[in-house]
């Protein structure tokens, strides 16, 4: 039985490594998930995102503080944002700063005027047709599509690269 487990994790594996080569540059440009944890760079958050197949948020530039604490500091700018947890928040970086504390994956899904437009995801999208890969693993026809289905199922999906999923 613990053999079954083992050839099914290598084969999860290789499926994911095949469906998320994303090749990133020698670059080291950190940045801080809200998992907590320093990225070399936007690309290898992506590419994580996309071999979890879990949504990991960027909460700011540079490396984590190694004691978890979330000190961003954001401006008093009333920019209101509606989260992919139905929230308004004042701007997008208080909604990262949420992120980060809640350690949870929470993204901009559309910009709002009132704390309704929130509840409702009535985000309109054009009909062009722009994929993306979906940190879950899914193609959608454009980003503003997969922002109005995280909105609907009130969880985070990031795009991980443009284009659509390799080898569906």
């Amino acid at each position: 039985m613990k053999c079954i487990a083992v050839i099914m994790t290598l084969l999860v594996a290789a499926y994911a490594e095949r469906k998320c080569n994303q090749i990133c540059p020698r670059i080291y440009a950190p940045i801080c998930g809200h998992d907590g944890k320093t990225y070399d760079s936007d690309c290898a958050l992506k590419s994580e995102s996309c071999l979890s197949q879990k949504p990991i948020v960027q909460v700011y530039d540079g490396e984590c503080d190694p004691k978890g604490d979330c000190n961003l500091a954001c401006n008093k700018i009333y920019a209101p944002v509606c989260g992919s947890d139905k929230n308004l928040y004042s701007n997008e970086c208080v909604l990262r700063q949420a992120a980060c504390k809640q350690k949870k994956a929470i993204i901009v899904v559309q910009r709002a005027l009132k704390k309704d437009d929130c509840k409702s995801c009535s985000i309109l999208c054009t009909r062009e047709y722009n994929p993306v890969c979906g940190s879950d693993g899914k193609t959608y026809a454009t980003e503003c599509v997969m922002k109005s289905i995280a909105c609907m199922n009130e969880k985070a999906i990031i795009a991980v690269s443009n284009g659509p999923c390799k080898d569906k």
